[in-house]
This record gives structure tokens, sequence and C-alpha cells, in this order.
């Protein structure tokens, strides 16, 4: 398994963006990035900041699933938007995300990816990773909404339960080679900001 470490120091210094990932927060283990993401929303934290674990003890997807990756195998993270956005129109940002991500892992590697809607990203017709999106809402509008991402990058879906692991896999898995949690990362930011322009 490549372990490179994700931290501040390994991701902004080549990071070309304006906003994506500027306030950036990294730690080893925490039970959940939406979780953080939103405490730090609530005491001002600007649109932009991104919440990266190496293990969350109690990642979740939609309908309260369960999350697992083991420590170090995977992109753990959380992004803090404020836009100016209607409740029912909270679904482009789940749009912009998975096709930004969907984008980065085609560059990267040779794999072609498909989304399943709203929120799955598939290869090879297995499950690699999932988006979910919570909001706060105030007097009708968003204030807020947290994008919780997890991507399989280095994992070995044998490494997960059984009734997981059969519907599993990993860029790793199926592009045969590990592959740089950093440089996904960070290409990631790139692409994101760019749609998120638009």
């Amino acid at each position: 398994m490549n372990t490179e470490p994700l931290s501040v120091a390994s991701i902004q210094p080549d990071l070309k963006t304006a906003c994506w990932g500027q306030n950036l927060v990294c730690l080893s283990q925490i039970p959940s990035t939406n979780d953080y993401a939103r405490q730090l929303a609530q005491t001002g934290a600007p649109e932009g900041t991104v919440v990266v674990a190496e293990h969350q003890t109690a990642g979740r997807g939609r309908y309260d699933r369960r999350w697992i990756a083991p420590a170090g195998s995977s992109l753990l993270f959380s992004l803090l938007f404020r836009p100016r956005l209607n409740p029912d129109q909270a679904q482009h940002l789940t749009m912009i995300c998975a096709l930004a991500l969907a984008d980065e892992i085609e560059c990267q590697s040779d794999l072609t990816v498909r989304l399943k809607w709203p929120n799955d990203i598939l290869i090879n017709g297995k499950k690699a990773g999932g988006i979910l999106t919570e909001l706060e809402i105030q007097n009708g509008a968003i204030d807020y909404a947290i994008v919780g991402v997890g991507l399989n990058v280095n994992l070995d879906p044998s490494e997960l339960p059984a009734d997981l692991a059969v519907a599993a896999t990993s860029l790793a898995h199926e592009s045969g080679r590990p592959m740089s949690r950093v440089a996904l990362l960070r290409g990631f930011l790139e692409a994101l900001e760019a749609r998120y322009r638009l």
C-alpha cells in the first residue's frame, strides 16, 4: 500500500486553487469528516474549507450506511460550501463533485469511471467511491452544505467485511498499481474549483 501521509505540508504547496483547500484540516483519525466540517461551518469557517482524515471510526454513506476503509488506504474528506442555491438545487453540488472526481481519476489512470446517480463512483461495475451531501437550511435557503467523499484508492477489497467486499473495488485494485492520494486530492480540488466557478 502507498502510505504517503495526507498533510497540509504534502498537499498545499503545489495546490493551484484560489479557494478550495486553502483552508485545510488534516487529521489522523476522526469519527466523521462531515461532522467535523459541520462544526467548522457553525463557527464561521469559509467556503472552500476541506477536512481530510486518514481514518474514520464512524464514516457513513447515504441512509446512514457505514463506510469502512483501513487507515491510510483511501481518500476520506469533506468540503464546505456556502452556495447561493435553493435547497432543491443542492444536487448540483453533488454533481460537480462527482464529475470533478471522475475527471481526475481518469486523468491519473487508465480507468473508466461511471457515475451511478446520485452518489456512487463505479469502476468496472463495482463501487470505488461515494458522495454524501448534507445541508443546513435557514429561512428557506442553504446556509451551508457539506459534501463528504470517500474514495478507495489503495485499498485491498479483501480487507473489508465480506458483505462489503463483494461489491467494492479500489483504484489500485483495478489499475494494478498504487496511486498517489495526494496527487488525486490536489487534482480533484483544482478540477472542482474550475467547475464550481462555472
